[in-house]
């Protein structure tokens, strides 16, 4: 896609791992700052949640099973009024959807 014309940025953060999740809203800077850190396993922009979540990957680890989660992808500084309404997927493919967009993405485990 040509959305670097646009300014846009796309980044993505684990948001939940088994039982454990982040309460709260992750802000863009947190998002695009753990995103760069090659010494976060998990990706989490909470240090102490992360360590939560280790612990969940762990423990269903030492016990033979595995732990699904939810990470979020966040597209930041996509133009506003792209595109047709009527054609959404040719707006989208074109240059973005609008505005930030956030979608989660939950997979395995529970």
């Amino acid at each position: 896609m040509e959305m670097v014309k646009f300014g846009t940025e796309i980044a993505s953060h684990v948001i939940q791992v088994g039982h454990v999740r982040l309460e709260r809203a992750a802000k863009w800077e947190e998002i695009r700052a753990v995103c760069g850190d090659l010494d976060s396993p998990l990706r989490c922009v909470d240090a102490a949640v992360q360590e939560k979540m280790k612990a969940e990957v762990d423990a269903a680890a030492e016990a033979g099973d595995t732990v699904g989660g939810v990470f979020e992808i966040v597209a930041h500084k996509v133009p506003v009024g792209l595109g047709s309404h009527a054609q959404w997927m040719r707006s989208w493919m074109a240059a973005g959807a609008g505005a930030d967009e956030r979608a989660g993405v939950k997979g395995g485990g529970d």
